[in-house]
């Protein structure tokens, strides 16, 4: 069965996400209107958002907040690539 009739939504949204993702979806030949409804389809199918949308644990806003503050960011230890990284971690 085909429904033709649609019904309109308004959303505020920033002004620079709004370029970026039109952006975005232009370089793959989708209209917004058409991610819009994509979007609404796969709310449909999952029963809920299409992707994890959950606050962060303590520990993670600990690193973050850690990671905010210069002079702890200061004694954090640094890579200059990945195998430094993993051949500290595996010390």
């Amino acid at each position: 069965m085909i429904h033709n009739k649609t019904d309109k939504i308004s959303a505020r949204i920033q002004p620079n996400i709004k370029k970026r993702g039109n952006a975005i979806l232009s370089s793959i030949g989708i209209k917004p209107s058409d991610a819009i409804t994509l979007f609404y389809h796969q709310i449909i199918i999952h029963r809920g958002l299409p992707f994890e949308a959950r606050l962060p644990n303590d520990e993670t806003i600990e690193a973050i907040n850690e990671l905010k503050d210069p002079n702890k960011r200061a004694r954090l230890k640094k890579y200059d690539n990945v195998e430094q990284l993993m051949a500290d971690l595996d010390s």
